[in-house]
């Protein structure tokens, strides 16, 4: 690249519009399509811009398209427009103009990207139902005291007599949520402030995460996930000629739980230091064992890359496998509480009448 098309590229304004995972992903696929088409770069580029449907989208191809024609490579035009684009993208790229295979790369990037949201719809379609199963449970427990437990709370103070402990109970729970309700949401704000404040401490993260690992259901859900993205991410590098150190580096940063992408740091250090791969995860212990041994046999053998594809495949079907047995498990869960609850509140309210009936009787 030449100081006039460094001065050319960084004179335009950088500011790119707020794209889609959807969108990114619809970028990779049509490039790599025009250049296996034998479409030159920059017109592919052109085209592409002429043809998006959606401003943002159509702004990006414009200002990559100008950074080619005055001259950057696309790895550091990629790396020019915001943060669109992650660094596990541009090193992708940068390797593959490098050797020659940008069209191969750019297909696989598309490919795990869309594998990388279904698997994210397939995960949002499966909490949808629980969801708003409890949405619809916490709506029906609000009206019963906002609505229904004030006007029993009216006919029994009329009538002055003397309530069991579990109908005085509610009326005053119903009573100081009625009087009350906005210091409660004020405590609500004020408890997910301060969550939010202690969570951008990196110690108080890193241990949180680690937490959330060990904790039962939750945590091999949490790991199987990050294990999928690491390997494919792994996967996708190595595919691209992406050397294996740098491969790891860039593939922990994907990894959103402190916790493991620690234990991939380590691994990186190690591996940078010349130890073997499959041993330093072993020592980690929140690798699966039979991982860690198939990783040392891949790297023994130099089939690394086809063997993190087939370990993303693997963590992908468990997780499906470990999130369909918890939404089984949870949808009548939350059935059973609500029910007992609204069943509790009814009870209480009319625990008095059932009362006067015995003794009248």
């Amino acid at each position: 690249m030449t100081p006039a098309a460094v001065r050319a590229a960084t004179a335009l304004p950088r500011r790119i519009p707020k794209l889609t995972s959807r969108d990114v992903v619809g970028v990779l696929g049509d490039l790599s399509d025009l250049l296996d088409a034998g479409c030159p770069l920059s017109r592919a580029l052109t085209l592409l811009s002429r043809q998006a449907g959606r401003p943002p989208v159509r702004k990006l191809l414009e200002r990559l398209s100008e950074d080619i024609v005055n001259g950057l490579a696309l790895a550091d035009a990629l790396a020019g427009v915001d943060a669109h684009f992650s660094g596990v993208q541009i090193a992708m790229v940068r390797a593959a103009e490098m050797g020659g295979f940008l069209q191969k790369t750019l297909a696989h990037m598309a490919k795990f990207g869309r594998r990388r949201m279904e698997m994210l719809g397939r995960i949002r379609g499966a909490m949808t139902y629980p969801a708003v199963l409890l949405l619809t449970a916490l709506a029906s427990i609000v009206f019963l005291l906002a609505f229904v437990v004030p006007r029993f709370s009216r006919v029994y103070e009329t009538a002055g007599a003397d309530l069991p402990w579990a109908t005085q109970f509610l009326m005053d729970v119903s009573a100081a949520a009625a009087s009350y309700w906005w210091a409660a949401l004020a405590a609500i704000a004020g408890a997910l402030a301060a969550v939010n404040l202690l969570l951008r401490h990196e110690p108080i993260r890193l241990w949180l995460d680690g937490l959330l690992l060990r904790v039962p259901v939750l945590g091999p859900l949490l790991q199987q996930w990050a294990l999928g993205e690491f390997s494919r991410c792994m996967a996708l590098l190595l595919d691209g000629g992406v050397p294996v150190l740098r491969s790891l580096r860039l593939s922990g940063e994907v990894i959103g739980n402190r916790a493991m992408r620690t234990d991939v740091a380590v691994v990186a250090e190690g591996v940078g230091q010349g130890e073997a791969m499959g041993p330093l995860m072993a020592a980690s212990r929140r690798f699966p064992a039979s991982t860690t041994e198939l990783i040392g046999i891949a790297e023994e053998s130099g089939t690394l890359p086809a063997v993190m594809a087939r370990l993303a495949e693997q963590f992908q079907r468990r997780l499906e496998m470990q999130l369909g047995v918890l939404m089984s498990l949870v949808e009548p869960v939350i059935v059973l509480m609500v029910g007992a609850l609204v069943a509790l509140i009814v009870a209480a309210m009319l625990l008095p009448v059932l009362l006067m009936n015995t003794l009248m009787e």
